[in-house]
Order: C-alpha cells, then structure tokens, then sequence
C-alpha cells in the first residue's frame, strides 16, 4: 500500500528554504557580517553545505538596503583585472532591478572607456562608485576561493580584499562592504608570496556536520515519520554529514512513499546501495580522490588508523578536515574518522591497493614492516616470491621475511626461511650473519639450546661486523644462564666479561652501547649475587651499570644492590632516600613492556620502595614519591587513600606487618574511602590486631568489617580463607563470652554465602561455621533446625574428606572431631533436652592460651603446656581452645 506522503527530498543543488537546517555556522555568519569590521572564512571540506549556508544567509538578511551578492570565482581569468571586473559585474548585475545599481552601472562603463589605473586601483574606484550610489550595506560571497589560488595573479586580489579593511578610515564608504570568502584551504595560505602580508584578518566559520538535533529537524522538516531506533541507528552511520544524510533520507522517504516499512535492513540497504557499493556518490568519490592523489594524507591515514596520533602533524589533521575526513574541533587525542560510510570507504585493503599500484611488491612489503605491520609486510614479500622471483631480490626477501616473523615472536617460522641461508657470504656477509644471529636467536627462543650455541659461536669466532658480534655474545649469555644445561660460573662470567672489553675495543662499531652495556652489567650483577663466593663483588658491577641504565630500570638495579646490603640499616636508608629522590627528579613513570630481561619500573617496585621508605622512617620521602606518583605515574587517576591501599596490601603480603597496619591505619581515617577497600582494611586489621591479642582493637574492627559485609552483600565477590578468618575470629570470642545469640547472628550473615560453587577449602572452612549455627539450635532446643543443619554438616564432610590432607590452611583434626560431635548430637538427639554449646576440639600449640574448666569449678586462662598434664589426668578440659 503506498503512502499519501508527497516527496520533499529531491536532489538537487540548491536545498529549498524549508527543509534548511540552522547551525553554529549560520549564526556565526551572521554575526560576522552584522559587525562588518573583518571578512569572514568559511573552512570546510567540498559537498558540506556551504554554498548552500551562503544563499540561506543571503535569503534571511537580503533586504533594497542591504544587498548579498554570491560570486562563484571558478571562472578562468586571464588578468587580474579580468577577474575584478567580474566581481564588479556580478555585483552589479545581481542587483540590476534596483535604480541605485543601474547609474552605478552606467558609470563604471564609461569610467573604462578611458580608464589608465592599474586593476586594485580600477576595483578600488568601482567598489567605491557602486558604494556612492547604493547607501545600504554590500556583502560579497566569493566562494571557491581555492581556485582562484591557481592564478598568477591571485595574490592581487586577496590582497585588495585585505587592504579594503585598513583604508576604509580614509575611504569611509568601504565600511559599508565586507567580504565572506569559502574555500578548502587554510586562509593564511591564500597569499602565496611570502614577501606580502598573509591573509590572517578574516574569522574562521567552520561548518561542521548536523549534531543529533540537527539531524532530527531535518527528519521533521521533511515529514518523514521514523522510529526513534531508525533515527539513531541513521545518525549512527553518518554522523549527521549534511550530503550524506540528505541522499539516504531521500532514498529511505522514497522506501517510505512505496508502502515499505522502514527498518534497519533497509536503512543498511540504502547505505550500502548507494555508497558502499562502488563508491562513486559524493561525497565519498571526491574524498577517495583525494587521497589516492595525495602521498602525505594517505600515510598520515595509515597512521590515524593504526592509532598513532601523535605522529601527525597540525598540517596533516588540517587537510584531513579539509579533505572532509574528520571533524575540525576534534582535541587532536580523540582524532577520528568522522563516520563509519567514510570508514569503511577508506578501508585498509584499499589503501593498500593504492600504495601496491605505486610501488612493488618488494618495496611495498619492506614499507610494511618498516612500519610494525609485520605479518602485511611478510604477506607482500610472499606475494613477491609467488609473482617476481626473478633476481637476487628473491633471497633478500625470504631474508626480510624471517626477520619479520622473529620481530612478532614466531620463531619456528622465522627459521624456515633462514636456516637455508638465503645469503651468503659472497652476496654479503653482513647480511650472512645477522641471518645466523637471527637463526641462533631463534632456537634460543624456542629452546633448542645446543643448536642456538652453534650459531653464536660461528659469529663469535669467524665475523668481523662489530655489532652482530656483541649482539652473539649478550645472546650466548643469555643461552647460558637459562639452559638445562648447568654451565660452570666462570662461563658465564667470561662470556660477559669478554663482551665488556670488546664493546671497550670496537665502541665507534657498536650502537646502543648503554642499552647493551646495561644488559650486560643486569646479567652479571644478578649472576654474582646468587654465587657466594663472588657476592661481594656483586655491588660494585651492579653501580656500573647504572651509569648506563636507562630510567626505567634505575629501580630494579637499586633494588638488587639493596638486597646484598642485608642488615645494615644505614646503607638501606642511605639507598632508599636516594632512589626515591631519583624516581621524582627524573620524572619516572612505569615502563610499558613487561618482557624486558631487565625489569622496568613497574608497580610491585613502587610498594616495595613506599614500604621501606616508610620502613626507615624516610617519611618526608614516603610523602614525596606519594604525590609525586599519584600526580606523574598515575596521572591523577588514583585516589591517594587507594595508593596507600595498595602498598598496605603489598606490605602485609611481603610480611612487612608493621608497615603494612600503618597504612591500613591512614586509609580508615580518610573521608569518602571505598567501601570495598575499608571492609578488606577492617578485616585484616581486626585479624592483625587479634593475633597481637589487642582484643578490644580487633573487636571494634571485625564488627564494622562485619557491618559493610552485611550492607553490601559482600560486595557480590566470592568468599574468600581471610573472610572465614575473620568471622571465625569473632565467633570464638563471642562463644567464649557465653554470648551464643550473638555469635549465631553473626554466623548466619556468612552462611548467606554458602553455596556449591565454594572450593574444597572454603567448603571444609563453611563446616566450621555450619556447626556452630547447629550447635545454637541444639543450645535453644530447636531440634529441626539441628538436625537439618547437622545432615548439611555430614554432606560437606562426606565432600572434603578425600581431600582433606591436600589442603594446606584447614584444621583437619577439627574437622573430624566436628563429624564425631554431629554423629553423635544426631544418634541422641532424642534424649537431650538442653545442651551446652559444643566446643570444637582440635590439638592447640604448646605455648597457646587455652582456657580450662577443672572439676572444682575453677575456671582458668593460661598457657597449654601448664596444663597439659592435668587435662591428661581428667582434673580439667579445655573450654574454649
């Protein structure tokens, strides 16, 4: 069934004023000439509605007192003066019907019958004589500006449009014109002589793509009924381009007319018809022409897609915006193509269609990798084996290629093009023995080291190329200290030895000597610190190479020297007051690869040095390298409370407990904490604090762990051995207390968590808990609940017990002696009328307190060891253990 709608969106160049939609740069524009003081600048690419924006503006503000005269300056001209009498004609004949115009008219053709001024003169004079007559406002649109540049001349003209601003005091009468000129080039380039003034007085007008709101009115204005999901998913594809929206609404109002409905299929229909198909609509065509005709953009694309933004400079993301390709006010961090049609036009396979055309297979290949496209590099050069194997090029190629595949960690491949030697001497012996470095390298990657040492050797012993040399040596180093085989000390001290003179003998042959240099001292410091005997000798090798350390892997070499200072204090304080002094002074950052063989500076290497600075009482340091990192290292993305939070939970880790309370203490007393982070503070400080036997201390911090745990349901986290710790821990105390209801509310807040899905660990952990809630309802006589819970009980026993001696931090005797006290609450259950809480029995440490009953009634807290005897003679048992 068709639809009574009648079509409003017809192609054409010229868009009616009732579908034209308003922008910022109308109202700019407007603005501009309002004030009619400097000229205006439209920057925009081609087919963005410009000409368009012009004959709106002429439209809304053209009146008999102020006339808009729109000049297309693509005209070719001869002379400068044949380019200012057509100006001058346009203006006049677009305003012939008005009496004013029509003298002026008559006058400048009989003032060129005899005229001898030069062409800015002649303009001059004819702008001021149509000005005398006309006593309204002039306001000229030149657009296509760009093309007037070809023009030997064109500097003629921009410069009298220039200058109309600055006699206009002399000549008054030029106050009343004013210029908007559009073009696709920046305006400062408009005057082409450096020698002259640059045309730096207009205001740019930059006309950017519709915004969501635009684009809806469009919709509106043209009575097209779509669904919110039809608009947005439209606006999501084109991003409110002008051209673009314009042609698909048309195709999609034409779907709606014929009685279709419209969704996303045809949506995708539409776009992909008309743009995606063979690309010759604009404005795709003209923004592909661009670029295959433009070497720079066409990298600077490559670049911005393969996000490398900083690379590119204001010039080329200028001419991206120019080129309609991104958007103008775009921060360059977030640079973008503007529109998923203009991406997928400017797609990676055509791109490399348009350089494959330019160049070889060979070169093309080589560029690839050259710019880290590896595995598309090695694609062309296998390309270029398959189609132009002619020559010795096809042997430099399998050459590229396995050097290509070692730089992406495919070494396996790499070897299959370079254990053949595809070089070899004669051709070039440079390349014939990096090949075998690239060889050695390789096996000793994939761990095939007797075969890595061989090739290493042929260079060590045969090449005269210094840097493949040295590069064989460090790599030889490297097979020795990882190889199965448990190669002698002296070995591997040699081998660095021997590199450290020849580094010394061939320098001006060898670059990156302080990277290598820094390896090599890394490698042989590390290497005498695990040899007794040589240890000592381990600092002075360790401070040389930190002379060529970069500052990335200053900490790791500082950090090694630290740990051969063992127990003197002053030396370890002295250390880290200046390694802390370094990392702010140098402006240290984390290090970004985490395979380096020398460790760059990484987080654990920050909480480690925050811990000991804090450790030797360096607290003016400590407070330093905290600022200093939250504002440089993370960039302002962490809060303070959370630095401090995690260099605790480093400290408690790395059994530093007295730093680590520290921390945990400052991070409880700032304001606005997480909550998560302040329940995992308050559950390892009650636990710290309890086993220092600070009862009242642990007390007061396991009950507000214990309150956030209820609050948050645990913050939907699984539970983990250190939340049963804890509760356990306010259990027993309670218990002890005789306050049983307590310690049952308690209970039963964990027992919320229990399900199948704990660990054998946890589940054993969860029967601790289980017992005693069933030991409550035994206590209070609520036998249903008892006996419920002591079936729970014996279903996780059955569960663990085969795995019982594997796990490491559960109390196994405990375990069984809880399966016996439940066997036997629920074989007797019949006859018990009240029963005291049941005590969970297991073997305490000798110099663990315990509490004991003795038969006089005598209750006493003390030492196991002190009454281990009289527990064996039945005088006493433990009540609370």
């Amino acid at each position: 069934m068709f639809s009574m709608k009648e079509k409003k969106l017809y192609s054409s160049a010229i868009i009616p004023d009732k579908l034209y939609v308003q922008r910022d740069a109308d109202r700019k524009l407007k603005e501009v000439i309002l004030r009619m003081s400097k000229p205006a600048y439209i920057s925009v690419a081609r087919q963005m509605g410009k000409t368009n924006l012009l004959i709106q503006t002429k439209r809304e503000l053209q009146n008999e007192t102020n006339r808009y005269v729109y000049i297309d300056i693509t005209n070719k001209f001869e002379t400068a003066q044949d380019c200012f009498r057509y100006i001058v004609n346009q203006i006049l004949n677009s305003n012939e019907e008005l009496e004013a115009f029509q003298e002026a008219k008559k006058q400048i053709e009989s003032l060129r019958q005899t005229s001898t001024n030069n062409a800015t003169e002649e303009y001059q004079n004819e702008i001021r004589e149509i000005l005398k007559k006309h006593k309204g406002n002039l306001v000229v649109f030149l657009d296509e500006v760009d093309d007037l540049r070809k023009h030997a001349f064109s500097d003629d003209i921009f410069g009298q449009i220039r200058k109309t601003y600055f006699i206009n005091e002399t000549y008054p009468v030029l106050k009343r014109i004013t210029y908007v000129l559009s073009g696709v080039i920046d305006p400062e380039k408009l005057i082409k002589t450096k020698e002259n003034s640059p045309f730096n007085i207009a205001i740019p007008i930059y006309l950017e793509d519709f915004n969501q709101t635009e684009f809806y009115e469009l919709i509106n204005k043209s009575e097209l009924v779509l669904e919110n999901e039809i608009k947005e998913y439209i606006y999501d594809w084109l991003q409110g381009n002008p051209r673009m929206s314009f042609e698909i609404l048309s195709l999609i109002e034409d779907e709606f007319i014929a009685g279709n409905e419209i969704n996303i299929a045809v949506v995708n229909k539409a776009i992909n018809d008309f743009y995606l198909t063979n690309f010759k609509n604009p404005p795709i065509d003209h923004i592909r022409d661009l670029i295959k005709h433009n070497t720079d953009v066409r990298k600077a694309l490559i670049k911005l897609k393969n996000g490398q933004i900083e690379e590119l400079t204001d010039e080329i993301i200028n001419k991206f915006y120019l080129f309609g390709i991104t958007a103008s006010k775009t921060k360059k961090e977030n640079l973008k193509i503007k529109n998923k049609v203009i991406e997928l036009s400017l797609s990676n396979d055509w791109l490399d269609k348009i350089e494959l055309e330019k160049k070889g297979y060979y070169d093309f290949g080589n560029e690839k990798i050259k710019q880290g496209l590896f595995l598309e590099g090695i694609q062309l050069l296998k390309e270029y084996l398959q189609n132009e194997p002619k020559g010795s090029f096809s042997q430099l190629a399998k050459h590229d290629i396995g050097k290509a595949y070692y730089e992406i960690g495919l070494y396996e491949l790499s070897n299959q093009y370079l254990v053949e030697k595809p070089i070899d001497k004669d051709t070039s012996s440079e390349l014939y023995y990096w090949q075998l470095f690239y060889t050695g390298a390789n096996y000793l990657k994939i761990g095939q080291f007797e075969k890595a040492m061989s090739y290493f050797e042929e260079i060590i012993n045969e090449a005269n190329i210094a840097q493949v040399v040295i590069n064989a040596m460090v790599n030889k180093g490297e097979l020795l200290i990882n190889s199965p085989i448990k190669y002698e000390s002296q070995e591997i001290e040699n081998i660095y030895l021997k590199a450290i003179k020849y580094i010394s003998e061939k320098s001006e042959k060898i670059s990156e000597q302080e990277k290598l240099l820094s390896l090599i001292y890394y490698r042989l410091g590390e290497h005498y610190l695990k040899d007794k005997e040589k240890s000592n000798n381990a600092v002075s090798i360790l401070e040389k190479g930190l002379q060529y350390a970069t500052n990335e892997n200053l900490a790791i070499f500082y950090l090694l020297i630290d740990s051969n200072y063992d127990k003197d204090k002053a030396k370890r304080t002295e250390l880290y007051d200046n390694l802390s002094k370094l990392i702010i002074e140098k402006q240290i950052r984390f290090g970004k690869s985490e395979e380096a063989i020398i460790p760059e500076f990484n987080e654990l290497q920050l909480f480690l040095i925050l811990s000991n600075l804090l450790e030797f009482n360096l607290k003016e340091n400590f407070n330093l390298l905290i600022e200093y990192s939250l504002s440089v290292v993370y960039d302002n993305s962490l809060q303070d409370y959370e630095l401090l939070y995690k260099t605790s939970v480093f400290a408690i880790n790395s059994n530093n407990l007295k730093v680590g309370k520290e921390l945990m203490h400052k991070v409880i007393n700032f304001n606005d904490v997480d909550a998560k982070i302040l329940k995992y503070c308050y559950q390892v400080l009650g636990i710290l604090e309890y086993n220092a036997k600070n009862i009242s201390e642990s007390l007061k911090y396991l009950s507000k762990y214990v309150q956030l745990f209820k609050e948050n349901e645990n913050f939907n986290e699984e539970l983990q051995g250190i939340d049963f710790n804890a509760f356990n821990t306010l259990l027993d105390y309670y218990r002890e207390k005789k306050e049983y209801e307590k310690s049952f509310e308690i209970a039963k807040i964990i027992e919320k968590y229990f399900d199948e899905n704990l660990n054998y660990e946890n589940k054993a952990n969860s029967i601790v808990i289980l017992f005693f809630i069933m030991d409550y309802y035994a206590f209070i006589g609520d036998k249903i609940n008892a006996t419920d819970y002591g079936k729970k009980i014996l279903s996780l026993v059955d569960i663990v017990k085969p795995v019982l001696n594997e796990l490491s931090y559960v109390d196994k005797k405990g375990i069984e002696h809880i399966e016996k006290q439940t066997k036997s609450l629920l074989r007797n259950f019949e006859q018990v009328k009240s029963i005291e809480p049941i005590q969970v029995e297991r073997e305490p440490g000798r110099n663990e307190f315990v509490k004991v009953k003795y038969k006089d009634g005598r209750e006493l807290v003390t030492k196991y060891k002190k009454v281990i005897e009289d527990i064996k003679k039945g005088e006493c048992r433990i009540i609370n253990n």
